[in-house]
């Protein structure tokens, strides 16, 4: 989804880890011009009604579905320069470290 956003190019910042009991991931874009269609956004976040659904905004509901399943979730942050999506899910047992 971020890399979509990259429309002339740019940086993709991609960092992860544990803390207080739960994997953080977060993915950057920044460059240039970013495309971004905010409802992609609110699809991850649970916030776009299921009939709205279209064949660009499907991919973020199913991850905004399976990470609440898993009992995290997803958040974005567009602005002019910079697209930022995160996740914070729990940590799943049986992980070393």
């Amino acid at each position: 989804i971020a890399i979509d956003a990259l429309i002339r190019g740019g940086t993709l910042d991609i960092g992860a880890e544990m803390r207080d009991g739960a994997s953080e991931i977060v993915v950057r874009a920044s460059g240039p011009k970013l495309a971004f269609d905010e409802d992609i956004g609110h699809a991850l976040q649970g916030e776009l009604d299921p009939a709205q659904l279209s064949g660009r905004t499907a991919p973020a509901h199913m991850l905004c579905l399976l990470a609440e399943q898993a009992g995290g979730g997803l958040q974005y942050q567009l602005s002019p320069d910079a697209l930022v999506l995160g996740a914070v899910l729990p940590q799943p047992d049986g992980l070393i470290g």
